[in-house]
């Protein structure tokens, strides 16, 4: 039942959230499939595979929307200091929301929307609601949860989950760095909290200007980078989120990426559009950003809902 990735289907995960663009594909198109199985007969709703671990707090996350963004000494030049700069301001206004959309040879075939919050380079909570439509062209949705050490992930279906729970409860670093698959809609999420990751455009020789976009009335200047997969992971983090995203796309043939990014004049992203060649044709990620600072809320699943399998 479990749906896996097919190393014949080329690129991958989100540039997962482009599996559902074709990126990553799956021997079957049940999305209700999981690589769970069903508990025994009789068995609780917290009959997972561990102890159930104290839930975080649900509620509203505020930002910082006040606090004067610290500018740099002088206009960014080179792609690390234009990374220094982002890093200042994002972690100044601490929350955004996020659109995403992904497509494969011009088609989209996948929407999220959520939002982040940044408390440290290497530590950042999220939200996403994703939109998805298999290869078969069923539409789906999958809602997901990322706090502090855990990852809360609500699947298109409760089949195959206790009687009660509509949610599966993992150790964070256990869905960011899975020991094996995930179904399709797992792999989506997960590479949400990495895509987005403007530190792998550090690997770049070179910025290059990118003209300006404008999002919800806030215009950005574009900056463009190209590098290689591998040389990217090089300047994420060793684990977890974007590192395995570039790990997965490297693996399945993926050499090289096109990161174009707007930022405004605190140096706050814009907007994102990553974009790479895979076998099933050109892949194309775009995300816009917009409310820094804004409160955010995150929807923590009730304990008594969540099938904690780690």
């Amino acid at each position: 039942m479990a749906l896996q990735r097919s190393t014949a289907a080329g690129a991958a995960a989100f540039l997962v959230l482009c599996a559902l663009s074709g990126c990553v594909s799956a021997p079957q198109d049940d999305p209700g499939s999981s690589q769970t199985q069903a508990p025994p007969s009789g068995a609780p709703p917290q009959g997972g595979d561990s102890p159930s671990p104290p839930a975080p707090d649900p509620g509203p996350v505020e930002g910082d929307p006040d606090t004067p963004i610290p500018a740099p000494d002088a206009p960014p030049e080179t792609p690390g200091d234009l990374v220094s700069a982002i890093q200042r301001a994002v972690l100044t206004r601490e929350t955004v929301r996020y659109q995403a959309t992904a497509s494969l040879g011009g088609i989209r075939r996948a929407e999220a929307s959520g939002g982040y919050v940044f408390h440290a380079k290497d530590s950042i909570d999220f939200t996403a609601d994703l939109d998805m439509r298999s290869r078969s062209g069923d539409d789906y949705a999958a809602q997901a949860v990322a706090v502090g050490d855990r990852f809360f992930l609500k699947p298109p279906t409760t089949d195959g989950l206790p009687s009660g729970a509509e949610w599966v409860g993992r150790s964070r670093a256990d869905f960011e760095d899975p020991p094996e698959p995930r179904a399709l809609y797992s792999e989506a999420i997960r590479a949400i909290s990495g895509i987005r990751d403007w530190s792998m455009i550090a690997a770049s020789s070179e910025l290059l200007p990118s003209g300006r976009r404008t999002v919800n009335g806030v215009t950005g200047r574009g900056h463009r980078a190209t590098f290689s997969v591998v040389d990217g992971m090089n300047n994420v983090s060793g684990t977890g989120g974007a590192w395995r995203v570039l790990q997965d796309l490297s693996a399945q043939g993926v050499r090289q990426i096109t990161f174009t990014l707007w930022v405004d004049d605190d140096y706050l992203p814009v907007a994102v559009i990553v974009q790479m060649k895979s076998e099933d044709g050109p892949a194309h990620v775009d995300l816009t950003f917009t409310d820094w600072g804004d409160t955010l809320e995150f929807p923590v699943p009730d304990p008594g809902e969540v099938w904690n399998r780690s």
